[in-house]
């Protein structure tokens, strides 16, 4: 999974969004991405993160080279922050699953699955 934080002034919010539609257009072509989402800050204009899921149990440690290419675009708008982060299931000692009740459609630990390839600007 790649998180990408992206600190742009409010009015580089256009330009934010055209690089995040030819991203959708590139990430569209790869079979190993299951999904990706862009949030908006709650707070603060300008201030987006993008969450990139793949399908591989391998990453590289410094992110695909689609993200790779997404942060340097984004760079030209903003302030990028780019993580790499992998699935640790046994810090507590054992795997979480989905609370009672929770349907198939959640994750482990009852968080919603973000539906593929979604964006939300």
């Amino acid at each position: 999974m790649e998180f990408l934080r992206v600190r742009t002034g409010a009015s580089a919010e256009n330009d934010f969004r055209m690089r995040a539609e030819k991203f959708d257009a590139e990430a569209g072509k790869l079979d190993a991405l299951v999904a990706w989402d862009v949030h908006r800050h709650a707070t603060i204009r300008g201030d987006f993160s993008i969450l990139i899921q793949w399908d591989s149990p391998q990453i590289q440690r410094d992110g695909s080279p689609l993200a790779r290419r997404l942060a340097e675009d984004m760079s030209l708008v903003g302030v990028v922050d780019h993580s790499v982060w992998t699935l640790y299931p046994t810090i507590l000692g054992c795997t979480r699953t989905p609370k009672k009740g929770r349907s198939h459609e959640t994750s482990p630990g009852g968080i919603r699955k973000p539906a593929p390839r979604r964006k939300h600007l």
